[in-house]
């Protein structure tokens, strides 16, 4: 470039601000890339991991310039047992921006880390690591195809992670900050619109697997009562008591109880429901509905109705297959690029108005949710 005063040789420093820095952080962005995929620990790694994110912080380099290779140093960070927890915290924080930020960088992340990798650092005492790293299984959770979220979500079940999340992080002997607060309720929101589908599906009278769950139902609160024999009494007669066990089970509709669940919602996830008590809490089930049956009609809460409404309004209080964008995405700057910013001082996904959704006011704890 010319001079504005000089020869055509004379070399000058551009003008034009965007140019410059576009340059500047590109070129930091590859430096940084370089050392973090060397052999470089310690203090050198952290440092290089802190100015690393910072640059991306910019929104000017894409997160698809990055190869498998530097994905995969990544991950081997988190991967391991024993790392410093500046790396670790670090680590987790690119991983979660490259899954927000690429639809490509999600695919590699997802093969480079599983769910049971994560939950050890749920295990630790660092509330920090821990909330990083439940924002890394949110992002994984919202970035994957719907057939793949119910995969992690029985994922999740089998690793018990309500369970890990309600010893390690809710009723540890230290107050919860906003930050994990909120991590938590994204989770919560990602796992409950998983029960949109059961929710919005209407019972089929005539698929024989849904009438079996009924008849279950029927099954274990009448167990002791035997089953007539096929070949003693007549149909109408097994009619009859079919008629008369719905009855006492609170059914509205006493001859098909299937049509009971054709109302969306709560459609099938209120069966779902009823299935669930009545098989891990089967004394509490026998006692609810042989006393309902027995109360006089003014005084009684029949089951089966109960079921359905309460299952209902659950849905409308938890707002069941409502994903809030408020709480569901990335906290977005004004950077001029638009682009999710992802600091690792100030955290991720804010939002004060769906934190107040799962904090009790008085004293500031999570509601416990143990099912």
């Amino acid at each position: 470039m010319q001079g504005q005063g000089g020869s055509p040789q004379e070399p000058r420093v551009s003008t034009h601000g965007v140019l410059a820095v576009t340059v500047t952080v590109d070129q930091r962005v590859k430096f940084a890339d370089g050392l973090i995929r060397g052999s470089r620990f310690g203090d050198m790694l952290s440092f290089t991991l802190t100015a690393f994110v910072e640059l991306m912080d910019h929104g000017i380099v894409s997160w698809d310039t990055f190869s498998v290779a530097f994905i995969k140093k990544i991950a081997s960070f988190v991967n391991k047992s024993a790392i410093d927890i500046s790396i670790l915290q670090r680590s987790l924080a690119i991983l979660e921006s490259m899954v927000l930020n690429s639809h490509d960088l999600y695919q590699k992340v997802a093969q480079e880390i599983t769910i049971g990798q994560l939950i050890p650092h749920l295990q630790g005492t660092d509330q920090e690591i821990q909330t990083y790293t439940i924002a890394v299984i949110n992002a994984l959770f919202l970035k994957a195809p719907d057939e793949r979220r119910q995969e992690m979500a029985n994922i999740l079940a089998q690793k018990q992670l309500r369970s890990i999340i309600l010893t390690h992080v809710i009723r540890a002997q230290r107050a919860i900050n906003n930050e994990m607060a909120h991590q938590l309720y994204v989770l919560q929101v990602l796992t409950f619109n998983l029960l949109e589908d059961r929710m919005m599906t209407k019972m089929d009278p005539q698929d024989q697997a849904q009438r079996d769950i009924i008849f279950e139902l029927r099954r274990i609160a009448f167990d002791a009562e035997s089953e007539p024999n096929n070949s003693s009494g007549s149909m109408e007669k097994r009619k009859s008591m079919y008629t008369r066990d719905y009855k006492k089970l609170g059914f509205i509709n006493h001859v098909n109880p299937a049509m009971d669940f054709t109302q969306t919602p709560p459609g099938m996830l209120a069966l779902d429901n009823m299935l669930y008590f009545a098989k891990h809490h089967q004394d509490a089930y026998i006692r609810i509905v042989l006393e309902n049956s027995s109360r006089e009609d003014k005084h009684e809460c029949p089951f089966g109705r109960s079921s359905i409404e309460l299952t209902k309004m659950l849905c409308e209080i938890l707002k069941v297959g409502e994903l809030r964008s408020t709480c569901c995405v990335p906290r977005v700057e004004s950077n001029g690029a638009g682009s999710p910013a992802c600091g690792a001082e100030e955290g991720r996904w804010r939002s004060r108005e769906a934190r107040h959704c799962l904090i009790s006011p008085k004293q500031g704890n999570l509601i416990e949710k143990d099912h």
